[in-house]
């Protein structure tokens, strides 16, 4: 989960922050408008450029009885005194 500020429209903002709830004190600022970043968050941010994690060779794979992919039954399921447990879906 987390909270989204969008300026602009959609499809050509000017800026947009995430704030994830798992760690709120570093949003994520994205667009070219640095001054439009700043006022959503209320702190100076300096715009650094694309900053980008690729792979330079195929990940490793890891073959393991005990290793497999996430499905959805190993989502926790939700708490019906949650005033959200209506959107949650399993």
């Amino acid at each position: 989960m987390c909270d989204a500020y969008l300026i602009g429209d959609l499809t050509s903002f000017e800026a947009a922050v995430v704030r994830g709830t798992h760690l709120p004190e570093e949003p994520c600022g994205l667009g070219k408008d640095h001054l439009a970043i700043w006022d959503t968050t209320g702190k100076r941010v300096c715009y650094y450029g694309g900053i980008y994690h690729t792979l330079l060779s195929p990940a490793v794979t890891i073959r393991r009885e005990y290793v497999s992919r996430l499905t959805v039954l190993d989502l926790p399921m939700p708490n019906p005194f949650c005033p959200l447990a209506s959107r949650c879906k399993a």
